[in-house]
């Protein structure tokens, strides 16, 4: 429906601010990217449906362009996933708003979460976009896990890029705090 499309259209815009934000901090932490390496990545994910393989991730320069091309559109997923209307139970559990009254019933400070085939910490900085486009106050602790171990440096440029924006933020509003790896 029209509202539950303006709401999306809102997190993007949020998301948009956030990744404005931190994505510099990631970025310059990155190999170069060698062109033809990660495309070729890119055109190896796309036939995973044909060719029942997934591609390695392995190399550090292929992974550099994934996340240049791939970061800002993987980290929305999760926020319009949450948003559907067949997540609303899941979403205001993981991120009670102040009017849900979850929050209060579920006796908790802070929500803990873990990402499973996180890459490079996209899950993150949509959740954490999601969470300050709906104002909602619950802390997260989120533990990142991929079994391409040459994910944790970029999960974790990603953290503490997060923990420097949560610095600056502070000062003006709600800021990140809570995250943790």
């Amino acid at each position: 429906d029209a509202r539950r499309r303006k709401l999306v259209l809102n997190f993007l815009e949020s998301l948009e601010k956030l990744n404005a934000a931190y994505l510099p901090w990631l970025l310059q932490s990155l190999v170069p990217d060698v062109r033809s390496k990660s495309k070729f990545l890119l055109k190896s994910l796309s036939r995973v449906a044909e060719t029942g393989v997934a591609p390695s991730f392995q190399d550090e320069s292929a992974r550099s362009g994934y996340i240049q091309r791939k970061f800002r559109h993987r980290s929305a997923q999760i926020g319009i996933a949450l948003l559907h209307p067949a997540a609303d139970d899941l979403r205001k559990f993981i991120l009670p708003e102040p009017e849900d009254g979850h929050f209060a019933n579920r006796n908790m400070k802070y929500t803990t979460l873990i990402s499973i085939g996180c890459g490079p910490g996209t899950d993150a900085i949509g959740l954490l976009a999601l969470r300050a486009h709906l104002g909602a106050s619950a802390s997260l602790s989120l533990s990142l896990f991929d079994l391409e171990q040459g994910w944790s440096p970029s999960a974790n440029s990603v953290l503490e890029g997060v923990r420097a924006v949560d610095a600056t933020a502070d000062a003006g509003g709600k800021g990140t705090r809570g995250l943790g790896g």
